[in-house]
């Protein structure tokens, strides 16, 4: 069995009641046979980088479980037809929930030595690894190895994917013409 984590952001005028039947119908799906349910974690509120689908805010609402990959279908199968839902995903997870200590697959080691924590859900963390234009760094001047520079890269496409992070991170856009 694998460990995923569910992401789902809800429309932030949908009540609580129907963010409760939801869960309560996905927590079902998680716990089927060999599965087991870890934990849900509501974020609440937040406002979103760029608009998505007209919003500017959501409800975003994370899942952690264990089970086998063919339950995945029947998760995709009960959001995706959800009209109170603006984007979900489920993801592998590299973390270990039962720990306090970061595992191995959590930091990663720079060149020099130094520990470095990559996490999508932690914008400010991964903005460190952005240039003013919002690009990625190149992994020679972040001084990473090549492992931890693809979990770099993962970690800014998944935050994007979200919203917890915008495209185009601190690039200047003048509304003035030139002549």
């Amino acid at each position: 069995m694998k460990k995923y984590e569910t992401i789902v952001i809800f429309k932030s005028d949908v009540t609580k009641e129907h963010i409760s039947l939801v869960a309560k119908k996905l927590e079902k799906i998680m716990k089927d046979k060999p599965g087991q349910f870890l934990k849900k974690d509501d974020w609440g509120i937040k406002k979103f980088a760029y608009p998505v689908n007209g919003y500017g805010e959501g409800r975003y609402v994370f899942w952690y479980f264990e089970n086998e990959p063919e339950v995945l279908k029947e998760i995709d199968k009960s959001l995706r037809f959800d009209e109170s839902i603006l984007r979900y995903s489920t993801l592998l997870t590299v973390d270990q929930l039962e720990g306090t200590e970061l595992t191995n697959k959590k930091t990663m080691r720079t060149r020099g030595g130094k520990r470095v924590h990559v996490d999508y859900k932690e914008p400010l963390t991964v903005t460190k690894y952005l240039t003013e234009r919002g690009k990625i760094v190149p992994r020679r001047v972040s001084g990473v190895d090549a492992r931890t520079q693809r979990r770099i890269s993962q970690a800014v496409k998944r935050a994007r994917q979200f919203a917890l992070l915008s495209f185009t991170d601190g690039m200047y856009v003048s509304n003035e013409k030139s002549a």
